[in-house]
């Protein structure tokens, strides 16, 4: 009976509010936008990727059978159009001195592996924006990954994962002052985009939000017509556990930072674009690594924990022709261990990590590119050369005794944009 009372009081005291504030009137129409695709793919062997390969990431290491074979030199071609995508675009009425606007986008690739060809939100914001600052609130980019540096490739992985990707809830402040701006940013993580952690057998945003302190990133940026040159620094807390392997509560947590730093030249025939990053524990955004035990203490059974480092760099040139525009994108991702000695060990007397293929040394790729555009219609051909060496992590997060495979990559992609 008190539950019961206390709805239909909260539901007598949103009447009058609702009363005295009105949704506003859209003062402008709203605009659609999007494209059909069909992209054809090959592989020359097994990898590691999402949604039935489309988004490819690297080669799988060797399994070898009984014979020395190896079990994932297996070649595989497919054809997909679920990277379908549609946005919707509106402006609203002006906030003070800020112009409103909106904008949602959503394709058919589903937030996860067992979603797969399910409608998923890729873009939902709000902006305000005047001359000296601009906010947005919703989901979009992480700002480890520059919406005007990006590597301008044809695949849907666009660069992972030696680009880093990932589209997370956020809010972010960007204050303007002549060709220079400070940006801020607090994000959650999205489905597709968590962290790993021994509570759940895959990614899970809980080790964040257990933290209670968001995500915060800090830029700085330089942006004229002809060249964008910007800095930032990343941070976020997780938590593995809340409880530990006796039954007690615990206060473990792992710290973990990044930084990179971006450049794009606007020449008179092509665009260059380059970026660098440092990266402690890159998985929520789509690369590899983790965080490993390191050791734990024997009275209490708590445990602690150094995120494994990356260093990641890209270079992508591409022509400005806007009819036929060849392009190259070339890069590496390379791991460098951990920050402290690890102590502990797992059954199999190796480490313990939560992560993504900790095991990977470096990746390397290469995809030069050509595509053609007629109106509406667009083709894109693109020919990816990815490589990863596995190995065995030593006692300081290094991976020893690499074992190189690489895969080729044929991308045909069909778009008709409207």
């Amino acid at each position: 009976m008190k539950k019961l009372l206390s709805l239909l009081f909260c539901l007598a005291a949103m009447i009058p509010l609702r009363a005295i504030t009105p949704m506003p009137k859209p003062n402008a129409p709203l605009r659609w936008s999007g494209y059909v695709v069909l992209e054809n793919f090959y592989d020359t062997r097994d990898i590691v990727s999402f949604r039935e390969d489309i988004f490819l990431l690297y080669p799988k290491q060797k399994v070898l059978d009984a014979f020395g074979s190896d079990i994932n030199n297996h070649p595989k071609f497919n054809m997909a159009a679920v990277r379908t995508r549609m946005r919707v675009e509106a402006d609203g009425p002006d906030v003070h001195s800020y112009a409103a606007s909106m904008m949602i986008e959503g394709e058919f690739m589903g937030p996860i592996e067992t979603t797969y060809g399910a409608f998923r939100l890729r873009h939902a914001y709000g902006k305000l924006e005047n001359e000296k600052a601009r906010v947005i609130f919703g989901q979009y980019w992480h700002p480890m990954r520059a919406e005007d540096c990006m590597a301008q490739v044809v695949s849907y992985n666009d660069g992972a994962p030696i680009e880093l990707y990932a589209r997370d809830p956020q809010i972010r402040y960007v204050y303007k002052h002549g060709k220079w701006e400070l940006l801020g940013a607090l994000l959650e993580q999205s489905p597709g985009f968590e962290s790993f952690g021994p509570d759940t057998p895959g990614e899970s945003s809980i080790y964040l939000r257990r933290a209670i302190v968001p995500n915060i990133h800090g830029q700085l940026r330089y942006v004229t017509d002809e060249r964008i040159f910007g800095i930032g620094v990343d941070y976020k807390r997780l938590v593995p556990r809340i409880v530990n392997n006796v039954g007690n509560t615990t206060t473990e947590h792992v710290n973990e930072f990044a930084a990179t730093a971006y450049f794009v030249q606007k020449l008179c025939s092509v665009t260059l674009r380059m970026q660098g990053i440092y990266a402690q524990d890159q998985t929520a955004l789509l690369g590899f690594g983790g965080y490993a035990v390191t050791d734990v203490n024997p009275l209490t059974n708590e445990q602690n924990y150094s995120p494994l480092q990356d260093v990641n760099a890209w270079f992508d040139v591409t022509s400005n022709d806007e009819r036929l525009s060849p392009g190259l994108f070339v890069g590496v991702s390379k791991n460098l261990g951990t920050l402290k000695r690890i102590n502990t060990f797992g059954p199999d007397g190796q480490p313990i990590v939560y992560g993504r293929n900790p095991n990977i040394d470096y990746v390397v790729r290469v995809a030069p590119r050509v595509v053609w555009t007629l109106g509406q219609f667009q083709i894109g051909l693109e020919c990816e050369y990815t490589g990863a060496s596995y190995g065995r992590l030593d006692l300081h997060g290094k991976v020893r005794h690499g074992s190189y495979v690489d895969n080729l990559r044929a991308l045909l992609d069909l778009f008709y944009y409207f």
